[in-house]
């Protein structure tokens, strides 16, 4: 576990009356990791999990440590593996350093010797190394080298690391209690103190709700009033769309007059393109009637002059007539005086005028 100290964080504007109550605040971040009960650790050949030795039915250190090593080399020649001193430690080595958690590791590796990297010895393979020369470089590829070996080299380091931690184990039983309860009280420590920051964090947190609550009484204020404006809006839509559907009436009854008074406007116009033709027609019956005017004129003074000649003829008729009376009264007188006249047989001439 790490813990660390952070600076406070710094809150939005809308926060900043909290942020006093967040510069006495210690932040302390626990990272865990799970691991294995301390109660319980696995055999070495076995492989189950079984309690923990106690000090007295503790193995030898030496024969647990060979247990250890045939365990992971049960196939492997170590006829010829030579152990190489421990190589000092190197302050070029650019390598993160190993967790605790990491070093107390219940797996166990065996102690290998460091493998040389001759240009010359055996299993170089020149052609592969030109290869990869021209592909990633020389400086890389020294590079890459240098990271083995320091790979190596830690791995070296690990491995003593676990050493000492297990003859810490099984040879200072106390001491790797002492440090097991100092653990333990620092844990306690840290838990506390993230009680603390819980505390701390619930606080904050209950002041930012409260600042959340007044925003959203604000918000929720604020949507009354525009709740209002759109019911008040909505009245002046409705308002507006009557006063829309009685001036679309109006309009439908102006067309429609509109349409009336075309129809009699068609009317008229047909009316006055007749009596127009009419017209024509007057004028045409006009001009014939002038000419048979004239005729009549003529066909007058004709009859004038026919009345004038007959009214002539009728005098003469008349004279004619008047004499024809007087020549016929004066025949009958004369035929009267002449059978007055002339006596018959046997009478005087005295009776026949008598």
């Amino acid at each position: 576990m790490d813990s660390t100290q952070k600076a406070p964080p710094v809150l939005p504007e809308s926060q900043q009356p909290f942020q006093d109550v967040m510069d006495d605040v210690v932040f302390v971040r626990t990272v865990e990791k799970p691991k294995p009960k301390r109660d319980k650790v696995l055999g070495p050949k076995t492989a189950t999990p079984t309690k923990q030795a106690t000090p007295t039915d503790l193995p030898p250190y030496e024969k647990y440590l060979g247990q250890i090593i045939d365990l992971g080399n049960d196939n492997e020649d170590m006829s010829d593996t030579i152990p190489t001193p421990a190589p000092t430690e190197d302050s070029t080595n650019t390598l993160p350093p190993r967790k605790d958690d990491e070093e107390s590791s219940s797996t166990h590796r065996p102690v290998l010797p460091k493998v040389p990297l001759p240009e010359d010895g055996p299993g170089y393979l020149p052609a592969m190394r030109r290869v990869l020369e021209q592909a990633l470089g020389k400086e890389t590829l020294d590079r890459l080298e240098q990271y083995s070996i320091q790979d190596v080299e830690a791995k070296d380091k690990y491995i003593r690391k676990l050493e000492t931690e297990i003859d810490m184990r099984y040879k200072n039983f106390f001491t790797t209690e002492q440090l097991q309860k100092e653990k333990m009280d620092m844990l306690k420590a840290r838990a506390k103190g993230g009680d603390e920051v819980t505390r701390t964090e619930r606080e904050l947190l209950r002041l930012e709700i409260e600042g959340l609550k007044g925003e959203l009484e604000n918000k929720e204020s604020s949507t009354r009033v525009l709740r209002d404006e759109i019911d008040t809006l909505k009245a002046g839509y409705l308002e507006r769309e009557k006063e829309l559907k009685a001036m679309e009436l109006k309009l439908y009854m102006e067309l429609e007059k509109t349409k009336t008074t075309k129809l009699e406007l068609e009317k008229v116009l047909e009316e006055k393109n007749r009596y127009e033709k009419l017209q024509k027609k007057l004028g045409k019956r006009k001009l014939v009637n002038i000419v048979l005017r004239e005729e009549i004129a003529a066909q007058k003074n004709k009859v004038g002059e026919l009345e004038k000649a007959l009214e002539d003829v009728s005098v003469k008729d008349k004279r004619i007539q008047s004499l024809r009376s007087t020549v016929n009264r004066l025949e009958k007188v004369l035929y009267e005086r002449n059978r007055t006249t002339k006596p018959r047989k046997g009478e005087t001439k005295t009776q026949a005028s008598k």
